[in-house]
Parts: structure tokens; sequence; C-alpha cells
């Protein structure tokens, strides 16, 4: 018996561990159920926020282009409204003046609409001819036409005095529109010569300029350079090739130069050579003295072998003193001794060779050994140099009478 009642208690407790089993299962089963119904909600409203985000996105985007092309299209918006403005007051007394005239009133208003329509025809008509690149000027003409005309009509059917400010005011409606329209058309090209930038119009200018200058200054340059450009095939040969070649047939050299300008170069060499030869230097000594200076520089009033810094004469360094008498100033002429840029000045102190040769006619007078007297300390100390060029001043003016140290 007690065997049974175990029996039943095992029973009753399988029994209620498999509802306990059953119910955990059937809660996961209703959770599982519950999460992927929450899911479902929740991509449903991500779906329909999205949804109205896009259509609100896609209504901001069309606002925006709508502007956009409200802004592009402002000269056309306010030339319409200037146009319709026009039009109206135009008709309106159009039709009271030939009312006037005894004309039937569907005659009146045939022809009134006919000035102002012939007139807007002829106009979108050129305007079409415009954009596809053919000719307007017959547009043009009919446009203009018809607005005078119309215009015509409306000053000399004016109410008030004939000529009054009314007749001028009715006249520029009939033409008003038409002029905006045409002013709406002038902003739009884009090529021609409407269409050019400031830059690129005073570019233009410019060529223009220096063209002129080119045929009225060479004449006989710009036919060989025309003859030239006649000969090739049209745009095979550039133009500043074409001109280089037109000069160095008429002048046989480079651009720029001429004969003249030859004769004077060789004379100014000539001058130069002279001038260094008189100074006791060679073009060959002073362009390694500009070489040693671009090298290894110069310090702020060294009286070098070359003289002085560019611009700067050997005397009016701290250490130079005052020169005190003429100057015999030589530059470069361009490219001769360092090529790319103006050289030193080359200087001949004529002060200071003065005062080294009263003193070498001192010490003659005094009967001194001109190779001992005067000494270089003494020279440079009285001229205030160093005693490099106390050394070339003392053997320039001891070369002059013939005595070498």
């Amino acid at each position: 018996m007690s065997s049974f009642h175990e029996e039943r208690r095992r029973d009753r407790a399988a029994e209620r561990e498999q509802d306990r089993i059953d119910r955990r299962e059937q809660a996961d089963r209703d959770r599982q159920a519950r999460a992927e119904r929450e899911e479902r909600a929740r991509r449903d409203r991500e779906d329909k926020r999205r949804a109205v985000e896009e259509r609100r996105a896609t209504r901001k985007r069309a606002r925006r282009e709508l502007w956009a092309r409200l802004v592009a299209e402002g000269d056309t918006i306010t030339a319409l409204i200037v146009m319709a403005c026009s039009i109206i007051p135009a008709v309106y007394f159009q039709l009271k003046a030939l009312g006037g005239q005894d004309l039937p009133t569907g005659i009146a208003i045939a022809i009134a609409v006919m000035l102002e329509s012939g007139t807007w025809v002829a106009t979108f008509t050129g305007e079409r001819a415009k954009r596809h690149g053919r000719p307007t000027l017959v547009f043009r003409t009919a446009m203009w036409g018809c607005a005078g005309l119309a215009a015509a009509v409306n000053y000399s059917h004016a109410p008030g005095p004939a000529g009054g400010w009314l007749a001028w005011v009715l006249a520029a409606a009939s033409m008003g529109g038409v002029f905006f329209w045409e002013l709406r058309g002038l902003s739009r090209r884009e090529s021609g010569r409407a269409g050019r930038t400031l830059a690129e119009r005073r570019a233009d200018r410019a060529r223009a300029r220096h063209r002129a200058q080119r045929r009225r200054r060479f004449p006989e340059v710009w036919k060989r350079y025309r003859d030239i450009l006649a000969a090739y095939p049209h745009g095979a040969v550039d133009l500043e090739d074409a001109w280089r070649d037109a000069w160095r047939d008429v002048h046989g050299a480079d651009l720029s130069v001429t004969a003249p300008v030859m004769r004077s170069r060789l004379a100014a060499d000539a001058a130069l050579a002279d001038v260094l030869a008189k100074a006791g230097r060679t073009p060959e000594s002073v362009a390694v003295d500009l070489l040693l200076d671009d090298l290894f520089g110069s310090r702020p009033g060294d009286d070098g072998p070359s003289g002085s810094r560019p611009g700067t004469a050997p005397g009016n360094g701290p250490h130079g003193g005052d020169s005190g008498g003429g100057e015999t100033v030589v530059k470069d002429r361009g490219n001769r001794f360092s090529p790319g840029r103006e050289t030193r000045s080359i200087t001949t102190d004529t002060a200071r060779l003065d005062t080294v040769r009263d003193m070498v006619q001192e010490a003659a007078d005094r009967g001194a050994d001109l190779t001992r007297e005067p000494s270089l300390r003494s020279t440079a100390k009285r001229l205030g140099c160093r005693p490099g060029t106390a050394r070339e001043l003392l053997d320039t003016v001891l070369a002059e009478r013939g005595v070498t140290r």
C-alpha cells in the first residue's frame, strides 16, 4: 500500500514538473510572439517615418528647385511682368484711338491686337533664331517696326495736349516691353563679344593696341608678316612665329635687334673696354671679381678690387671718405659680365688718383726712391681706404712714370 502511495506521489510530482515545463515553454512562445509583433510594429513605424521623411525631403527639394528656377529665370519673370504692364495700356489706348475713327469695334480690336501680337511674334521668333545661331536682323527689324507703329498711334492719339507727357508715356508703354525683353536677351548671351569677361575684354584691347603699334612702328616687318600669313594655309602658322620670321627676314637678326642697335652695342662695348683699359682693368678681371663677390660676398664698406657694391661709389663707404672729385661710372649694359642682372659699378676715382699723383710728385721732388715712397701705409691712411685699393692706385700712378714696385 505504501508503494502505491509512493508511486502516486511520484506521478503527481512528474505531472507538476511537466506542467511547469509546459508553462515555461508557453511563456517562451508568448514572449517570442510578442517580440515578433513588437518588431513588426517597430519596422512598420520606421517605414512610415522614413516614407514621411522622404515625402518631406521630396517636397523640400522640389521647393528648392522651383525657387532656383525662379531665381534663374528672374529676368524672364520681371520682363514678362513689364510686358504685361506695357501691353494693357497700349492696347487700351489703341482701341480708344481706333474707335474714334468710326471703325467697327471688331475691326479696331483686330488692328490693335495685330500691332501688339506682331511685335511679340517677331520678338519670340527672333529669340528662337538667336538660340539656334541664325541671323536675327530680320526679326528685330519687324519687332521694332511693329512696336514703333504702335507707339506712333498711341503718341498721336493720346488724351490731353498734343506732345504732352502722357503721349510720351503711352509711346514708351508700346515699346517698353520690347526694350526690356531685348535687355533680358542681351544678359543671356553666352558667346560672342557680349559674352566675354572683363579680363578677356582687357586682354583683347591690349592685343589690338599691340598689333597697332607693330603696324605703325615697323611697317616693313608688318608687310612681310602679312605676306607670311597669306602664304601659309589659314591657321597653319603661329602668329608670333610668323612675326619672328618676318623680323629676321627684314633685319637679319633676332627680335628687337636692328642694324642701328647693333652699331650702338658695338660702340658701347668699345667705350667700356676703353674705360677699363684706362683704369688698368680688363673685362676678364672684372668678371672674376664679380664671380668672387657672388660666391663669397663682401662686407659693408669694403673697397674691394672692383670698387663698390652695386650703385655705390668707393668713396661713400664708412672707410672710403668723401671722394671730392668727379667720377666716371660705367655700368654693365646687360648680359656682359654677369648675365641676367646689372653688375657692380666700375668706378675710376679721379680725385684719389690726383691725390696719389700729388704724393708721388712730392716724393719725387724730395729725391726719394719712388719704389719705396710714398709707402703703402701712408697712402692708405691719407686716402682713407683699404691697403689693397691704395696699392692699385699707387701702381696706376707709378706705371704712368714707368716705375714698378
